[in-house]
């Protein structure tokens, strides 16, 4: 996925969308790994965090890479 778009905007309740995405990412998804990434970027419902970006992006990376 080359587009960074956080996921939040497909439903109403940021929260609720935000909480799908840990869920989905804590399921072993590398694409909610990699969505939760870009919202710790941006500051979407979660404030920005760097180190977070990182550790979302290669666990997403490494789920990617097993695969393969």
């Amino acid at each position: 996925t080359g587009v960074q778009t956080c996921a939040l905007p497909i439903l109403q309740d940021k929260s609720k969308a935000f909480q799908l995405l840990q869920q989905a990412a804590q399921l072993g998804n590398s694409v909610a790994m990699f969505n939760l990434g870009v919202c710790y970027k941006r500051g979407e419902s979660v404030p920005q965090n760097k180190i977070k970006v990182i550790e979302l992006y290669q666990q997403a990376a490494d789920l990617d890479s097993a695969d393969t």
